[in-house]
């Protein structure tokens, strides 16, 4: 997947709001917990996503993911499969005008 933009709101992206709309949107869903190997001890162990992140479907298939920027900012970072990119930035364009914000895709390279 690639990052292909933010969803940013006047005053940042309400908490509350960003969870309520996981559970209620039709192509959000929450990230499932994963089964890996912790790389320190070699052990069988779960990956729990943040209740946070959300995976972004359509008709049943993973297209993207959205998730709290990292680097403090009040956004949400979205993410696409390369070759769905334009589906994901509708839906993304539709959660944000929900969130009271607005899409900022980037720029491909920044």
């Amino acid at each position: 997947m690639v990052i292909i933009g933010r969803i940013e709101a006047p005053g940042g992206i309400e908490s509350g709001k960003w969870l309520d709309l996981i559970e209620s949107h039709p192509a959000l869903a929450n990230a499932p917990t994963r089964k890996g190997v912790n790389p320190f001890t070699r052990q069988p162990c779960e990956y729990k996503p943040p209740a946070s992140s959300a995976l972004i479907r359509k008709d049943g298939a993973e297209i993207g993911s959205i998730y709290c920027a990292m680097d403090g900012s009040p956004t949400l970072v979205v993410q696409a499969q390369e070759d769905l990119v334009d589906a994901v930035a509708g839906v993304a364009a539709d959660i944000a005008g929900s969130l009271g914000g607005h899409f900022v895709r980037q720029q491909h390279g920044e």
